[in-house]
C-alpha cells in the first residue's frame, strides 16, 4: 500500500458551535455539519470543512465515554489521529 498524503486532520473540541464559527471565520469555508449518523461510533457530532481537497473535521462528543469524550477530558482538545490517502486501501485492509 503506498501512502499518497494527508487526506485531513480530525480535531477534538469541547464547544463545537464556537469552534466551527472560529474556523469558518479563518478559511472563509463553511462547515458542513456531520450528526452522529456521520461516524463509525456513536455519541459524536462535528462539522467539516473541505479546504481545497484537505479535509479538517471538528469532532465533539455528545455522550460521556465516547473515546472523544475520554480524549477532551485527559487533553481538553486536540488533535486526533490524521486520514492519510492512499492507494489500494480498503476498509478491513492492514
Amino acid at each position: 500500500m503506498r501512502f499518497n498524503g494527508i487526506h485531513g486532520i480530525n480535531i477534538a473540541v469541547k464547544d463545537l458551535e464556537r469552534w466551527t464559527r472560529r474556523f469558518e471565520e479563518i478559511f472563509g469555508v463553511e462547515g458542513k455539519p456531520v450528526d452522529e449518523s456521520g461516524f463509525a461510533f456513536p455519541g459524536l457530532r462535528g462539522s467539516s470543512f473541505d479546504i481545497g481537497g484537505f479535509h479538517l473535521n471538528l469532532i465533539a462528543s455528545v455522550d460521556e465515554g465516547t473515546s472523544v469524550s475520554r480524549f477532551l477530558e485527559r487533553r481538553g482538545g486536540g488533535c486526533l489521529p490524521a486520514v492519510r490517502r492512499s492507494a489500494g486501501y480498503r476498509c478491513g485492509n492492514r
